[in-house]
């Protein structure tokens, strides 16, 4: 990466182009685009850097297409230093500007939301909702879910909040979690401003003995009761359904939390049993079978004529 090339006046990355070895970037006289670029006259007329210094929205020359827009919009948002230091991070992790030709591992994104996300975390989406992106943890997310996962309010129904190495443990577990079944618990991000919110996906838990497919989350408790719970487990809940072909899922809790136990309420879940257990003293199991799921959403067996259903035979329990 020649960092000092940094992002041409279009929004395209100068310092990653693989034209760059012999060409000094969108600002030097070298580029070979420089006397058709609309976007390069444009911000010339201007009187500023580039598109991404400049006020007004729209879709001129290459900013109508996906990828230039989403590195100008990135800058934008969160400046140009941090848009070069995640690309220099995401290179070393084996991102590719350029793979073939012109095209590469920040092409064919369907959202402009989805690519902010990605330059910042260097993961795709792995769900999406109206509001919210769901990707996989990194070790990068650690100060986020930390204040998370700390913090004695959020984690009341928990036995204690979680320290420093039950974190990094967390993201840990997570992450073989999607190697053993193709999903965990995903980082939820807000789409208008790239915040971490939390945690939510599908784990195997233990369930009154038995490892079972459940769908948890944990949000920040700023930005509780907005209805993003709600929003991310209903699409993971779609996700099991439509995707893995689970026959059943669950939600699992602590009989006084009230606000777990109403969003399962709230996505369709019934209440299947409740037990007595040392850790939560009684606790509270709901679930959602994916034929009644199917009906509710009118039937929708036929997307999956010749499917099975998928066992998970290999287990990796919750460590906590």
């Amino acid at each position: 990466m020649r960092r000092e090339l940094g992002i041409a006046r279009c929004g395209l990355a100068c310092c990653l182009c693989s034209e760059n070895a012999h060409c000094d970037g969108c600002q030097s006289d070298s580029c070979v685009d420089k006397d058709w670029c609309e976007n390069r006259k444009c911000s010339i007329s201007r009187g500023i850097p580039g598109c991404y210094a400049c006020d007004a929205e729209c879709g001129k020359g290459l900013l109508a297409k996906s990828k230039p827009y989403g590195f100008t919009l990135f800058v934008r948002r969160f400046g140009m230093e941090t848009l070069l230091d995640c690309l220099e991070r995401n290179e070393q992790k084996g991102i590719v500007y350029h793979r073939e030709g012109i095209t590469g591992d920040y092409d064919g994104f369907d959202s402009v939301n989805s690519l902010l996300e990605f330059i910042r975390s260097g993961k795709p989406a792995v769900l999406e909702t109206e509001r919210l992106i769901l990707r996989e943890l990194t070790p990068e997310d650690y100060p986020a879910l930390y204040e998370i996962l700390s913090d004695p309010e959020t984690m009341r129904y928990y036995p204690k909040p979680f320290d420093a190495q039950k974190v990094h443990r967390w993201i840990q577990w997570n992450q073989e979690n999607y190697e053993t079944y193709g999903f965990g618990l995903w980082a939820v991000i807000l789409k208008e401003t790239g915040e971490f919110l939390g945690d939510c996906g599908i784990t195997m838990q233990n369930i009154h003995g038995q490892m079972l497919p459940e769908i948890g989350y944990h949000i920040h408790k700023d930005h509780q009761r907005k209805g993003y719970a709600s929003e991310a487990a209903a699409r993971c809940m779609e996700y099991a359904f439509m995707e893995k072909r689970l026959p059943m899922v669950y939600s699992y809790m602590k009989d006084t939390n009230v606000g777990s136990y109403s969003v399962a309420l709230k996505n369709g879940m019934h209440l299947v049993e409740k037990y007595a257990d040392p850790v939560n003293t009684v606790t509270r199991v709901y679930a959602m079978e994916r034929t009644e799921w199917e009906e509710r959403r009118g039937n929708l067996a036929w997307f999956f004529r010749g499917c099975t259903d998928e066992a998970y035979g290999k287990t990796t329990a919750c460590p906590f």
